[in-house]
């Protein structure tokens, strides 16, 4: 597995960095945006 980073902006707080182990980065980001519900998901790396 592959560890993806996010950027998450919940409304009215700041970005935070998540990162996220998956196998695909499409099923790293499904992963955060079911940690955070209703949250905006940027992909900001992936090593």
């Amino acid at each position: 597995m592959k560890t993806y980073t996010f950027w998450v902006t919940l409304e009215g707080k700041s970005p935070m960095k998540v990162a996220e182990d998956g196998r695909t980065a499409s099923e790293a980001k499904s992963i955060v945006e079911s940690r955070f519900p209703g949250a905006r998901v940027m992909f900001a790396e992936g090593f």
